[in-house]
Order: C-alpha cells, then structure tokens, then sequence
C-alpha cells in the first residue's frame, strides 16, 4: 500500500466514513503491507473535526470478548462495575455509544471474526485491520512477545549485568530497585548444546539459542524451541478456468499526440514522475540498400546500455528480445543481432521501473531508464553511434491512457474474444469476468502461467507479477544456527518468488467482477485460476519438559508446586476438523513439518494417542508425557513428540 495506490484507499475509506452510509470498512492483506500505517492517517485525518470522536483499540492476537468490551469501554469512560455477563456488557456499550454522534471505532490487529452486533450492539462505524496467519513465526513471535512483556518491570529500570556462564555462554541479567528480576541465557556456541549454572539452578541451553527467565529462575521460552504449531497450506481451484477476451498493444501507439521529441536520452523516472512504469524510447534507423548484410552476412547487433530495470526491444513493431537487470545489479545490458531493412527501421525500446528504491546511500540519486550509450555495430560503415541522435519519448501504455483497467474505460477498444485470444503475445490486455465464491476462505489468483505484468479486480489494483524471473540457489535442509544472512533456509529454488496473489473478498461483488491482466511478455491467460487458501495439515514439533509460558504462570500463580510437561496444541481452519494422523512419533523424530521421519527411537503408541483424542476434532491438546505413550521408549535420551494431522 504505497504512492498512488495508498492516496486512493486513504480517499475512497474516507469518502464512505464521510457519507454515513457504510457501517464497517475491513481493510486486508498479509502482514506488513501497510493495514496499520492506512488506519493511523484515516486516524490522524478524523481527528481533525472537532465534532466527530475517533476511538482506538488493538485487538491482539490473544482476542477475547471480555478483553475488547474492556478496550472500548475503558476509551468512551464507561465502568462495567464488575460485570462479566457478555450480553448486559455489550447492552450497556450499545447504550453509551448510541449517545456518542459522528463516532469511528478503528480496531487495529484483528485475526478472527468478530461478531460486532452481538459482543458491542455496535451501531457507530468501525474500520477493522485484519491478516492471514502465517505459522509457526506468528505464534513464535506471539510467545517471544509475551515472554518479554513478563520481563517489562526489570527491563525498564536499567542496563544488563553480563556475567559469563562459559566459553560460549553468558547470562544478561536485569534488575530493578523494588526486587524485580530478568535474565536471558545465550548459548552462542553454533553446533553444541551447553548446560549452564546460574545461582545454583542448571539449565540446558540449544545451539545458538537464547532463553528467557522472568524471574531469573524459571525459563518461559527458548529462542529455538517453537512450542506453535505449524501449518501446511493448500491452494484449491474454484472455477475450471475464464473466458477471455483480450487486446494488444499497438507499438505504433509509443507515438499519439502525448509523445514528445529531444535529442539523446534521458533518465526514466525524472521522465514518468512515477505515473507509469513504462517509458517508450523510439528512433528511426535508416540502412542503405548496399549494406553487406542485406546480402546474406551477419545482422547488425544493437547493443543498449541501460540503468535498469527491465527493457522490451522491438524492430519494426516485432518483440526482438527481452533482458533484466536484479536486485543486486539493476544496471542491463542488451544486446542482440537485429534483422533490420533495406530504409528506414523504426527502433522501438520499452524501459519499465520495478519500483522505486526505498532505503540505501543516496538512493535518491539511483537513476532507471535508457541512458546509453545505444549502438549499432557490422554495417558497412562500423559502429554506429545512436545515442545522441532524436529520440521520440512516451510515458505510459495506450491501455493505461485509456484506462483499460476500470470498469469505466473497458469499453474503449475492442476486444476479441473466443480462438481469437491472443496467446503468449507481448503487450496484451485481458479482461474477464466472474461471480463471487461462496463461503468465507482467503481468495487468490493462480498466475504460474504468466509471465510479467499486472493485475486489477474491479478496478482496484491486485498488484504486480514477475513470474518468469525465477528464484536461484539451493534450497535443503534449514537450520537457523548461526549468523544470519539471506542465502539461509531458501525455499521454491527454480520458481517464482510469487505464485498466487490475494484477492480481497470485500472488493468483490456478488456477480459480474471485473478482472483484467496486463501481460507484458506474453504469457497463458488460460492456466489462470482462482482458488481458495486452505488448511491441508497442522504439526506440532516439541520437546519434552520444554518451557512454556502457560506452565510458567500455572507455577507462579501458586496452583501448582511441582515441574509441568509441555502440550502439544493441534487446531485446524474453522470449518475443518482433524480427518486423519499423516505423522506421530514420540522419541527422536527428525526433519520438518510436512516432512517428518522417524528416528532410532520411537514410541509405537503415537499414532495411537492422536487417533484417540484428536479424529473428528477442530482441535485437540495431548501433553508430552512418556506415560501416554505407553512408557520412555528411550530413557536418558533427550526426546520430543512431532505430529501432523490432516485437516479437511
């Protein structure tokens, strides 16, 4: 959500706040695309009328009814007094609010549907900010979070004491004036676990890991242990494909009466003012009958320098190649033998920006376009320079001029439709249309037969895909040991970084949704499809005695006296219950979700228990414990119980 894109959610969300018409507003997307930053303006934005009242609450992810009836209540000044009947509490915010005029509830982090009419009898407008979960780093940040939250009275009161624990190892400890205690235990040894001593209690330390003591002697989390499940997605087609008409660009059209003429080149971006990504360098080339090549000799090779990002040149109207620069190298260099002739040769060279650079030295100097030198070379009279000669520019494409991407301008060309598809041509609108699914699922488009391009629904941009640039590298077994760096734990070597794009159920319309592709290399529009995000199989992946927080407050609340076994937690998508055991082993399992194996040791009754408390069940708990697995399979040996179940 930035640049033109957010200014015009910022404006519509706004506009309908404005006409009083629309009682809730969800704003969608995967984490850290801008769900929060968009809120905050329309926050900031309402809070400048002086008659309205703009109300504030994050949700969190440990949502509960009582909590937010708290959050709201606690904002507009209204006192449960004691009350802990969810429908009288909901009574009397309904009651308050009612009298509140011109009021915006914007709840911030909303991960589960929330029935607003029933827990809040709100009637006021509310703006909600939800996501997809991504497990198991969702809940391991979740607990890393919490975990911190309980160090928070020693944290703040001053810096570490850092006493070394070993040759590897060492403890920060935080100390506050009233008695308050934190300590973290570091074990930077890459390969070998450790067992430290601290103040009399040892403690078992993973490679590379870091533990968390909120009072300086219970561990509640270890940086290495992930007590959250996981969770293995499935992306299922709903409709067998869409009938499509389509129009190509005309080359011509990089001259209309918006192009303009200069001599030499000039920088792309300073040229587009970031309306388009594309920007059309055209010249003519005139080659003379007696030229040697004309005769059967090599064809010329034209040769273009070029800042980046990506170029599409064609000879004549004809896509005669394509190159791309990277991330790392966006600079490119094209070049290729032409087959040009006899007169004049029209040289057409489209430039397209990937974005703007955000972050670096200097990045505002960090130029994109065609800036030369461009050559021909193997004419009779050598190399030709091209680069200072006249070149005609224009910015955009006819169909973004036109506005083939709206409802409103999708009528002004004329498609074709039926055998007359364009298929795997350069430059192609494609439009559609489609009736909304039922149910609740995340949405997305399958696009693994495309190429380069973009995508709208409705009008509203879903945003830009490269799926011809493939992901390079070796992908294997992941262990996060070790420093860091972006080459660890790769995934999907040899294939698009990006293969379905979220499409938002609150922009479609029951029937009738527009959806238009721009294609620019020349791609498949039929392998298209739209399909629906689920749940295909959770896991849990935990060790024995591994600290959790919930066991941590169970012993400091007093209620129990002794030391607690962790649990495993399995739930599956709402809707879907667990069908089968796919992997259960109590002992040493190896591998990862999805890909579990057994170990040398193995307790034969794990299937056993799964099938016992967990068929049948939207989610199950089964406590990691020798006994109901029928005994230690393996004693004195460090183990862990690793599970996949099946959602359906």
């Amino acid at each position: 959500m930035v640049g033109e894109a957010f200014n015009e959610n910022l404006e519509t969300i706004l506009k309908h706040l404005e006409s009083g018409q629309v009682s809730s507003i969800g704003i969608h997307g995967m984490g850290g695309v801008g769900k929060t930053t968009l809120a905050k303006h329309i926050h900031n934005q309402l809070l400048q009328d002086p008659q309205g009242r703009v109300i504030w609450v994050t949700v969190s992810p440990e949502f509960s009814v009582t909590k937010l009836q708290d959050k709201i209540a606690r904002f507009i000044g209204l006192d449960f007094g004691g009350e802990d009947n969810e429908d009288i509490r909901a009574a009397r915010l309904h009651t308050t609010l009612s009298e509140m005029k011109n009021s915006v509830l914007i709840l911030d982090d909303v991960w589960e549907n929330i029935d607003f009419l029933k827990y809040a009898k709100l009637k006021l407008c509310i703006v909600f900010c939800v996501g997809l979960l991504r497990q198991p780093k969702w809940g391991h940040l979740r607990d890393l979070h919490r975990a911190i939250k309980l160090c928070e009275p020693a944290l703040i009161s001053g810096d570490p004491t850092v006493m070394p624990l070993g040759h590897n190892q060492e403890a920060h400890v935080f100390r506050s004036k009233n008695g308050a205690c934190a300590a973290f235990l570091a074990n930077y040894d890459q390969h070998s676990y450790a067992t430290v001593s601290l103040w009399n209690r040892h403690y078992n330390l993973p490679p590379w890991s870091i533990s968390i003591l909120p009072d300086c002697k219970n561990t509640v989390y270890n940086t290495a242990r992930i007590g959250a499940q996981s969770a293995q997605m499935k992306m299922t087609p709903i409709n067998r494909g869409f009938n499509w008409q389509s129009y190509i660009e005309d080359t011509a059209s990089s001259h209309d009466e918006r192009s303009f003429t200069l001599v030499g080149l000039r920088e792309q971006i300073n040229t587009t003012w970031d309306k388009s990504d594309y920007l059309w360098y055209t010249t003519d080339v005139r080659v003379d009958s007696h030229e040697g090549f004309l005769k059967g000799g090599k064809w010329p090779v034209l040769t273009v320098n070029s800042a980046g990002h990506a170029l599409h040149v064609f000879i004549n109207g004809q896509l005669s190649g394509t190159t791309y620069g990277s991330q790392d190298r966006p600079k490119l260099t094209f070049s290729k033998g032409m087959n040009l002739r006899a007169g004049v040769n029209k040289i057409s060279q489209l430039s397209i920006a990937v974005g703007l650079p955000n972050v670096g030295p200097h990045f505002e100097t960090w130029n994109a376009g065609v800036l030369g030198p461009v050559s021909l070379s193997g004419l009779n009279g050598g190399r030709r320079d091209l680069t200072w000669q006249k070149w005609t520019y224009k910015v955009g494409l006819k169909g973004e001029s036109l506005s083939l991407n709206s409802l409103s301008g999708i009528s002004n060309v004329e498609w074709v439709e039926g055998s007359y598809v364009a298929q795997r041509q350069p430059l192609t609108w494609y439009k559609t249309t489609f009736n909304a699914p039922g149910g609740n699922e995340p949405l997305a488009l399958d696009l693994n037969t495309m190429s380069k391009g973009q995508i709208w629904i409705n009008g509203e941009s879903i945003g830009r895909y490269w799926n011809q640039y493939k992901a390079s590298g070796s992908c294997g077994e992941c262990n996060y040991a070790g420093w860091f760096n972006e080459k660890k734990c790769l995934r999907n070597c040899g294939e698009a970084s990006q293969r379905w794009y979220h499409v938002p159920r609150s922009w479609l319309r029951p029937t009738g949704n527009l959806l238009v592709v721009f294609e620019e290399w020349g791609g498949n529009p039929s392998g298209i499809t739209l399909t629906k995000r689920e749940v295909a199989s959770v896991c849990s992946d935990i060790y024995e005695w591994q600290p959790t927080l919930v066991n941590y407050q169970l012993q400091a609340s007093g209620k129990v006296d002794k030391p607690l076994r962790p649990k495993a937690h399995l739930s599956c998508d709402a809707g879907q219950k667990i069908s089968s055991i796919k992997f259960a082993s109590f002992g040493t399992p190896q591998g990862s979700c999805g890909n579990f194996r057994q170990g040398s040791c193995h307790a034969f009754h794990s299937y056993d228990v799964f099938e016992k408390y967990c068929i049948g069940q939207t989610s199950c708990t089964v406590p990691v414990t020798p006994q109901i697995f029928g005994g230690d399979p393996c004693p004195s040996v460090m183990k862990k119980l690793s599970v996949e179940v099946v959602c359906s």
